[in-house]
């Protein structure tokens, strides 16, 4: 509608302006837990929270910005952890200015850097478009269905942080292992890190199922709109454990440098799946919410299933492998 485009266009103009330090915040703090130094990004994207947190009370309903003030708020913090970042790793010497003796261009090392992130580049983008395309098509739903679908997805956030944060960890972990040539710490890592993360998501999701109708109730005083929102939470409470499985199996392939079957399979399942079904849904089926809902947990669902198959199937390559090694060794 018309009356939320104004401020939609200011929140998003005013959270884009710092999108490069956000973006540096990210590279570097990857780069700080690859050196197994988890604790420092884990401060400074902390103590970004609690800013972020402090400074929406005070601008959204201290000051009177409303809207503009929830969006200045997330851009302070992100400028600030930004900054922070770079600060660390100026200190550490990781930022090598042109014209120096080490700041050369290494064909091999760029190669090898290519070859794992174009594909996880592709991932990212190929993901983030869905989401738009997605959001674009649900928000022609109309204003109460479009609200009820975004507060749900918010307030599911913090039910799916633990898979995220494991994804983040087991990423880091996987690459120390593997660059130590420690392949049954590796293996180990992966296994924990599985069981963990669906064990968690698992609790999360029973959680979930069981505040739905008052965790909408804090985002909204719109009586409609939670209990849509509730319903679609109630819905998708069931699959977190196979959310969880998806995200720690993408952690272990990236920290692998396997990266480009996550990319076919991201882009398979998402525009495949979850857009394509989205559309017919609600165009020439002019379906509700919950079919809406349906069909990004059946994105989800594909995406966990087909990673997990790709995953046992690389895993007994290894062991194959290591066992002709080791019979090879003995002979």
């Amino acid at each position: 509608e018309e009356a939320v485009r104004a401020d939609a266009s200011i929140y998003f103009f005013i959270v884009s302006l710092p999108m490069t330090l956000k973006t540096l915040n990210a590279v570097f703090g990857g780069v700080i837990r690859a050196t197994k130094d988890t604790k420092t990004p884990m401060l400074i994207n902390f103590l970004a929270n609690l800013l972020n947190v402090g400074l929406n009370l005070l601008l959204i309903y201290g000051v009177g910005l409303g809207v503009a003030g929830a969006a200045a708020a997330s851009a302070i913090s992100y400028t600030l952890s930004g900054i922070a970042m770079i600060f660390l790793a100026r200190k550490r010497g990781w930022l090598i200015k042109p014209g120096e003796k080490d700041f050369k261009w290494d064909r091999e090392i760029m190669g090898k850097a290519m070859k794992i992130a174009v594909p996880a580049l592709g991932t990212s983008v190929t993901s983030c478009l869905g989401y738009v395309f997605f959001a674009g098509m649900v928000s022609g739903m109309g204003t109460t269905i479009f609200a009820a679908h975004s507060i749900a997805v918010t307030a599911e956030e913090l039910f799916y942080i633990p898979g995220y944060g494991l994804r983040v960890a087991t990423t880091s972990l996987v690459g120390n292992a593997l660059g130590e040539g420690n392949y049954r710490k590796q293996e180990l890592t992966e296994r924990i890190s599985i069981e963990i993360t669906v064990i968690s998501m698992l609790l999360s999701g029973i959680l979930l199922f069981l505040i739905a109708n008052p965790l909408m109730e804090l985002f909204t005083i719109d009586s409609e709109v939670a209990v849509l929102g509730a319903e679609m939470l109630r819905l998708i409470a069931f699959t977190e454990p196979l959310f969880g499985l998806m995200v720690v199996i993408e952690g272990i392939f990236f920290g692998a440098g396997r990266t480009k079957c996550v990319f076919w399979i991201e882009t398979l399942s998402m525009w495949g799946v979850r857009i394509l079904f989205t559309w017919i849904v609600i165009h020439p089926l002019h379906l509700g919410l919950r079919e809406v809902w349906y069909c990004m947990i059946a994105d989800n669902v594909l995406k966990a299933v087909l990673l997990f198959g790709f995953y046992l199937y690389t895993r007994r390559k290894e062991v194959l492998k290591c066992r002709e090694d080791v019979s090879g060794k003995e002979l």
